[in-house]
Parts: structure tokens; C-alpha cells; sequence
């Protein structure tokens, strides 16, 4: 009898599970019905300038709408007139509307051009003045590196997933293209570390589920002068961003094993 109970009460949580998944990915369906083609008139008629000031404005107004909590940390690490690189890991198709709303100022995204052919999203690529890439073309990665050392020698900051493509969970080697043009353009670059976007979606999921997000701002890591250097810079940027995804992943309880202490006492008043 105790087996047979055990049972039930699984099968009634992964029951549970998919009809809480199930109304969750029908209000996003809804929210995006209704919101991606209100941002889309928005940053149609806007002046190009303000592209991304409503793109920003959208992405924090869905995760609000959507219920998903988006925890920000470190953002004293940005400066206010500050230009950089941001990069960040990529484990979603969320990634970038989280990214978008945790990240303030003036930058621009370099998107995969697979993405930017979506109806909507390739207007607001172009009025927003984001990048875009054909990372198969060698053409297209060379004219997206001019169009990156521009836009930061215009003052104007850039975001991207250097893994170039959504993991199977862990993190994948980063793509050189982003700290190159850092060295080039003798800009810092900034990590930012994204947890619990593949708990909402999944690489290959066709349901959302409701979960907590964080988002950790990186101190920023400086550029070295010299471009040959720029696996080194590269190696600094995935260490620092693997080590705030571990301890971001970490159980609380898991981690004052790790270092001895409890939760409280880690952090003394």
C-alpha cells in the first residue's frame, strides 16, 4: 500500500506539473499575441533613437505581466557613461528579453540572422539598430566585426552570446569575434551571468514553466592591448562567468556545506 500511495502522489505532481505548465505557456502566448505587435507599431513609428529605450521598456513589462521574478545583481559594476562588450551565456530562447531588461543604457545586440528573419523581430532589429550575423559566412562575421568596432567607436555599447548558439545545459565555447573587437576597440568587457532561463524554456521545450531568474553583472574585464592575447581574454570571461553560474545554480544548503558555513554567516551584517 505505501508503494501504490508513493505512486499516485508522483503521478498527480507530474499531472499537476503539466496543467501549471500548460496555463503558464497559454498567458505567455497571450502576452506575446498582444504585446509583440504593440512593440512593433511602437518601434516602427519611433524615431530610431528610442528603439532600444522600448525594447527595454516591452522586455520589463512582459516579465512583470508574465509572473517570471528576474532577480538583478551587481548592477553597481555598470557605469553611466560607460562603453563595453556584454557578454553573456546563453541556455534560452528567453535569454535576451531577460538580458534586454536587466541591462540599462544605450547598446546594441548582435543577433543570429536565423532569428532576425522572424517577421516581427526583423523590424526591430533595423529600427533598433541592432547587429546581425551569419555565423556560417565568413563575409557576414567580418562585416559584423566592422559594424561592431563602429558602433563602439560611436560610443555605443554592444550585447551578445559569444556561444554563438543555445547549450544542451552547460556552457559552450565562446566564439572569439566579441573579445577581438574588445581588444580592437580598447573596450572592457563585461560578463553577465544568466540562471534559470532553461528551467523556463528549454533548448527544444514547447512549454514554459513559471521560474525564478537571476541575472549577475560581472565586475568588468579589462581588454589587453595586445590582440594575440584574445584567448586569454577569452578564457578570464568563460572562468568568471562558470564560476557565477555555479554558485547562482547552487542550493543554498549545498553551498555552506562547500564552505563550512551556514547561509546567514556568509554574509555578516
Amino acid at each position: 500500500m505505501p508503494d501504490i500511495v508513493v505512486g499516485v502522489n508522483a503521478q498527480d505532481e507530474r499531472r499537476a506539473d503539466r496543467s501549471g505548465a500548460f496555463a503558464f505557456t497559454a498567458r505567455v502566448a497571450v502576452l506575446l499575441l498582444v504585446g509583440v505587435p504593440t512593440l512593433w507599431i511602437a518601434v516602427a513609428l519611433a524615431p530610431a533613437i528610442h528603439g532600444m529605450r522600448l525594447v527595454r521598456l516591452w522586455a520589463r513589462i512582459f516579465l512583470r505581466a508574465s509572473g517570471c521574478r528576474v532577480r538583478i545583481e551587481g548592477a553597481d559594476h555598470l557605469s553611466p557613461d560607460g562603453c563595453a562588450v556584454f557578454v553573456a551565456n546563453h541556455g534560452s530562447v528567453v535569454d535576451p528579453v531577460v538580458l534586454a531588461a536587466a541591462i540599462p543604457g544605450r547598446y546594441r545586440f548582435v543577433i543570429n540572422d536565423e532569428a532576425a528573419r522572424l517577421p516581427f523581430v526583423r523590424t526591430i532589429v533595423r529600427k533598433a539598430g541592432h547587429l546581425v550575423v551569419d555565423r556560417k559566412s565568413v563575409s557576414s562575421r567580418a562585416a559584423c566585426e566592422r559594424a561592431m568596432l563602429r558602433s563602439l567607436s560611436e560610443g555605443c555599447s554592444l550585447a551578445l552570446f559569444p556561444e554563438g548558439r543555445i547549450g544542451d545545459g552547460a556552457m559552450l565555447p565562446f566564439n572569439a569575434g566579441a573579445f577581438r573587437t574588445a581588444i580592437r576597440a580598447g573596450r572592457t568587457v563585461i560578463p553577465v551571468a544568466i540562471a534559470g532561463t532553461n528551467r523556463v524554456l528549454p533548448r527544444g521545450g514547447r512549454m514554459l514553466r513559471r521560474a525564478s531568474v537571476a541575472v549577475r553583472i560581472l565586475p568588468a574585464i579589462s581588454a589587453p592591448p595586445d590582440e594575440q592575447d584574445v584567448d586569454t581574454l577569452r578564457r578570464r570571461v568563460e572562468t568568471a562567468l562558470k564560476a557565477a553560474l555555479d554558485d547562482l545554480t547552487t542550493p543554498p544548503n549545498r553551498a555552506a556545506d562547500r564552505t563550512g558555513h551556514s547561509g546567514p554567516d556568509r554574509h555578516p551584517a
